[in-house]
């Protein structure tokens, strides 16, 4: 019978299922089979036995082993690898090549002594598939969520350009209407379109996707109603913390503030007489926000008091955000008060 070439015989050793390691009688690693290596974490030439087993264990012991040719037990515990802290069971035996001067020493992991390393080992195993798999779900479901946002971003901005294009075209309808109750009708219409697209003009410039800087909204909606129909001898004056409200909330605010403000430019100041209109945001309390509207102009009349369109869609939409509204209107000015709970809205800040 021909005796096995080399690369036959590393081929049958590295397809055990048990850990085979040669070493010279310095301790330096000559040899280890595939299962060594997963065991071990890593090879590499030049490694000596202590560099992967604690305090240097069996030295004087595999020195013996060296010298003789009967198997005998030698326990190891691991300083490195995936399975660190672990003691491992191994038979040893003296061995020498043909021609070689000095003994080997021969050690293969002893299953039989040690079924509950096994069991331990392809516990490790499953746990690392599992870990694996989990990872990939991960993966996949991080995947989906950037997906989600890059079309919730498309959305928010094609809505955004959406209602811009509806503001211009009730523009365009309302100077070419002939009369005044349309023409004013349609320039009450286009701002509250405009206090709706002012929200997701917020968010496409930040990028945002909920989250929404409600000082920006106030401020964007004070110039817009500055250039479109703010009297000359009016100014409006703003005093806003830095808040953010889901968009859910911020729309339905935006929209108040819109009627707020379009009510006291339109009403309050009849005459030539300089007036103000302050708008405040700050927080009352740990779980409440606060907005407010003030002027000095004429003060309102209580026959009409809630009777108009304005104040009507007000009140609806402070009921729709569950708060508080209430107002004062004296010789000195209208005072609007709109509290409002943060837990319902201050969300995420």
């Amino acid at each position: 019978m021909q005796p096995l070439s080399e690369p036959i015989c590393n081929r049958v050793i590295n397809s055990l299922d048990g850990e085979v390691i040669v070493i010279d009688r310095s301790g330096q690693v000559v040899f280890v089979n595939d299962r060594a290596i997963e065991t071990l974490g890593a090879v590499p030439d030049k490694n000596r036995i202590s560099d992967f087993f604690e305090g240097g264990q069996g030295g004087e012991r595999l020195r013996r082993i060296a010298q003789t040719s009967i198997w005998a037990p030698v326990n190891f515990t691991l300083k490195s690898g995936p399975m660190r802290g672990m003691e491992l069971k191994f038979r040893g035996r003296g061995f020498r090549e043909k021609g070689a001067q000095e003994s080997q020493v021969l050690l293969v992991a002893d299953r039989h002594c040690d079924q509950g390393f096994t069991q331990l080992r392809k516990l490790i195993r499953d746990l690392n598939r599992d870990l694996a798999e989990r990872q990939q779900t991960a993966n996949r479901l991080q995947g989906a969520l950037v997906s989600e946002e890059r079309m919730h971003t498309e959305l928010i901005h094609r809505v955004k350009n959406n209602l811009s294009l509806l503001s211009a075209l009730i523009s365009t309808r309302r100077n070419t209407s002939q009369s005044d109750e349309a023409r004013t009708a349609l320039q009450d219409l286009e701002h509250r379109v405009q206090a709706i697209a002012s929200v997701h003009e917020i968010l496409d410039r930040a990028g945002a996707i909920e989250m929404v800087p409600v000082a920006d909204l106030i401020r964007s909606l004070c110039h817009y109603l500055e250039s479109s129909i703010m009297p000359p001898n009016v100014q409006i004056e703003n005093d806003l913390a830095e808040i953010a409200l889901h968009v859910d909330d911020a729309t339905p605010l935006s929209l108040m503030v819109n009627e707020l403000i379009t009510n006291a430019l339109k009403h309050a100041f009849p005459d030539d007489k300089p007036g103000r209109v302050h708008i405040k945001l700050l927080r009352n309390g740990h779980d409440k926000l606060e907005v407010g509207v003030r002027d000095n102009g004429k003060g309102m009349n209580a026959a009409r008091d809630g009777a108009g369109s304005g104040s009507r869609i007000v009140r609806a939409l402070a009921g729709q955000m569950r708060g508080e509204l209430s107002h004062e209107s004296d010789g000195d000015g209208t005072s609007w008060t709109f509290v409002f709970p943060t837990s319902a809205t201050d969300r995420g800040t």
